[in-house]
């Protein structure tokens, strides 16, 4: 099962990466960025988000499976924005990718254990992605739909605030520990592993504790940053940062 799940996987990120590549100059011909109005005090309120339905015989059931297991909503709400994302701003295709795996996130273990090895329903999930991401309009959020499954995504919200918006696709601002700092700069960042190390994105928490976790992680990025050769002290002062947070917060 390991081997034609990575097999599955190499597949998954190649179907992306075409997307991204190739996908997105056909889509801005179709469905280019709208222009905003300037707006009045008499215009109407913004149209609610164009819904986008995967298509295909398999769809009902993806839904169902989609709608009892979140951890496979989350991956197939990231594969789905951040395709768009490169679609739509490649000269940053890579970075949610990069970002995912210095934060740690458990990408695609969802999905693997929603979709197993019936390499149909993976086959027909990735149809669905490719479906929605090149169809999906640049600039705004839409809805993503598989049969019951529904989900409005903003691509460009969910870029600002990851890694924290895998766990929750509605956070649209730049997580506390960013400290102004670009996806990018973060993605690149060899301290973010330390901190993702000792304070992982790994599950959702309570607001309280989300608030709490966000300002020790940019408490530990901060030690990380001015370490020098002290490394037994530095690891001290960062578990007493972890050690301070409430014991239902760790």
């Amino acid at each position: 099962m390991r081997r034609s799940w990575v097999v599955w996987i190499a597949l998954a990120v190649a179907a992306m990466a075409a997307i991204g590549m190739a996908g997105w100059v056909r889509h801005r011909e179709i469905l280019p960025a709208p222009v905003a109005a300037p707006a009045s005090p008499g215009s109407a309120p913004a149209p609610p988000p164009v819904t986008l339905k995967a298509q295909g015989p398999s769809v009902g059931q993806l839904g169902t499976l989609l709608d009892g297991d979140d951890g496979f909503a989350a991956d197939a709400i990231y594969l789905v924005a951040a395709s768009v994302y490169a679609r739509c701003h490649p000269e940053h295709a890579h970075e949610l990718g990069r970002m995912a795996a210095r934060a740690r996130l458990p990408v695609l273990d969802g999905a693997g254990h929603a979709l197993g090895d019936d390499a149909g329903m993976r086959r027909a999930f990735l149809a669905g992605v490719h479906d929605l991401a090149t169809s999906a309009p640049c600039g705004r959020a839409f809805t993503m739909a598989f049969a019951s499954f529904q989900r409005v995504i903003d691509p460009d919200g969910y870029a600002r605030a990851f890694p924290d918006s895998y766990f929750d696709a509605t956070l649209a601002s730049p997580p506390m520990d960013a400290a102004g700092r670009s996806l990018a700069e973060r993605g690149t960042d060899q301290c973010g592993s330390v901190v993702y190390a000792v304070l992982p994105l790994d599950q959702p928490y309570a607001w309280q504790c989300t608030g709490l976790r966000a300002q020790a992680r940019a408490r530990v990025l901060s030690i990380c940053h001015q370490s020098g050769d002290e490394a037994d002290a530095d690891a001290a002062k960062i578990q007493d940062v972890v050690n301070r947070l409430p014991a239902t917060c760790r």
